[in-house]
């Protein structure tokens, strides 16, 4: 049994579908299913990089879907420190959950990919992926944008 299925009491086989978006803006499930669909690059480019003696990605981040225990259905948190280990793509979550305690700051975990419903990363200062985050900037009020324009993962994205 994989970790991932270990950390979410899933066993091999299991037809357990969760709703990641489940009541969410209608763009941002479209910004979701486009980044599930180019989940490849992440993967290619996070195998790539474990490849090199020196790092070429300057950031690297999953938002990741995890069962909520409570007033919410799913927590959307972000994963980084993200790595292959031959045989599968691990990292470590970096968001303080508050509506799970399945997982927790700092604890490392297996991405499941079907769970991803972000992913973003940076070489030679060219961001690649980011599709809920520049959904949600294009909505940002002026003063949103002020205020967010400079915080990952907005400063990552260099959006205008």
């Amino acid at each position: 049994m994989r970790v991932v299925d270990k950390l979410f009491g899933r066993s091999k086989g299991s037809e357990e579908k969760i709703a990641w978006l489940d009541g969410e803006d209608p763009g941002m499930i479209r910004a979701s299913q486009e980044a599930q669909s180019k989940f490849h690059y992440i993967e290619e480019a996070i195998l790539d990089d474990s490849k090199r003696v020196v790092p070429a990605m300057e950031e690297c981040l999953i938002k990741y879907a995890v069962p909520a225990t409570e007033v919410i259905s799913v927590e959307h948190l972000f994963v980084s420190y993200l790595y292959f280990d031959g045989e599968s793509i691990k990292g470590v979550v970096v968001s303080n959950p508050v509506y799970t305690n399945i997982v927790k700051y700092g604890m490392a975990i297996t991405i499941d990919p079907a769970r991803v419903t972000d992913w973003l990363y940076t070489i030679g200062g060219e961001s690649r992926g980011g599709f809920t985050f520049k959904y949600m900037w294009k909505n940002f009020t002026d003063e949103e944008k002020i205020l967010y324009r400079d915080q990952p993962p907005f400063v990552w994205l260099r959006l205008a």
